[in-house]
């Protein structure tokens, strides 16, 4: 009995394993490392092969530079007030607001939407850290101190109806993997799949009915049922890692795209005077742009590394 649970222990570390966006929620906000980068990206991609993933993925992203926009837009107010030029600082925030705009615009069901998503958030990390770069330098720690308190008390209406898109497509999204789950392990619960649908189930519910269908399994059950969740797993792995290295390769294609949606984002600017500055300045930005555009090349190589590092950890460990 003691190793057959043991077995249905590990089949469900797997199957878990298999299936990175189960029981998925907003996350912590984490210290953005090379490598915590790189998962990151991995994880987002594995879930973007269908259209909901893609969604999901998409409103994240839109919403993580929105808040961008809404923190750079205080601390250029600040800046104003005390006479310094911000001129380079509000070419970022437009550079943004492209980003923003180039989203909006995009189909989540576009061949080339997942490289699209992938460039688009390295394009948002880089002008983010060059923001906070520039800024540091020129606010000292009673300023940041005080922008942190008027971000507090601002309204957060815009933010918060993100949150609630997002987490409604995430429901749906957990109940419609879990549901494939469920169908290869034989498991019919519609109870259990529409509480997850409405947000009211837990993860350890939806682990012990996994756990109790594999003890329930004899080992042939067992053993056709990993086979069917494991092609279906490796196939997703396999399209992770065409869809980071497509990014990789067309990387220079960003270059034109970025400044096509960089001219539309100035031109909704509205103060008249903001709009000249950042115009003018965007004309000098095609070689700052193209240096980043390499730098994301250099990252997504990067990401290509760790997953090749993770697939080789993994058969050995299952080789020991």
């Amino acid at each position: 009995m003691e190793t057959k649970i043991f077995a249905a222990g590990i089949f469900l570390l797997l199957v878990l394993n298999l299936f990175p966006g189960v029981l998925a929620q907003e996350g912590v906000q984490e210290e953005l490392t090379e490598e915590k980068i790189a998962q990151d990206t991995m994880s987002e991609v594995f879930t973007m092969g269908q259209k909901l993933g893609a969604e999901i993925r998409l409103l994240q992203l839109e919403k993580s530079i929105t808040r961008n926009i809404i923190v750079g837009d205080q601390v250029i107010l600040k800046l104003k007030e005390e006479g310094k030029n911000t001129t380079e600082l509000e070419v970022l925030i437009t550079e943004l607001e492209a980003l923003k705009l180039e989203i909006q615009n995009l189909n989540p069901e576009d061949e080339d939407a997942v490289e699209r998503f992938v460039n688009i958030k390295h394009d948002a990390i880089e002008i983010t850290k060059e923001f906070r770069e520039i800024s540091r330098d020129l606010l000292d720690k009673g300023d940041r101190l005080e922008i942190a308190e008027k971000i507090k008390e601002m309204d957060k209406n815009e933010l918060n109806q993100y949150n609630e898109r997002i987490r409604n497509k995430i429901r749906v999204q957990n109940a419609e993997i879990i549901r494939k789950i469920f169908d290869s392990l034989g498991i019919e619960n519609e109870e259990l799949l529409t509480r997850i649908e409405s947000g009211n189930a837990t993860y350890a519910e939806v682990r012990n009915e996994i756990r109790n269908a594999i003890e329930r399994m004899t080992p042939e059950e067992r053993r056709e049922a990993w086979g069917a969740l494991k092609e279906s797993g490796v196939r997703k792995d396999i399209a992770v890692r065409a869809r980071i290295e497509k990014a990789r390769l067309n990387i220079n294609k960003r270059r034109a795209i970025l400044l096509d949606y960089l001219k539309k984002a100035s031109e909704k600017i509205q103060d008249p005077e903001r709009k000249a500055r950042v115009q003018n300045a965007i004309e000098k930005r095609s070689d700052i742009i193209q240096r980043r555009i390499d730098t994301i090349s250099n990252r997504l190589e990067k990401t290509k590394e760790i997953r090749e590092n993770i697939i080789e950890r993994r058969r050995g460990g299952r080789q020991e």
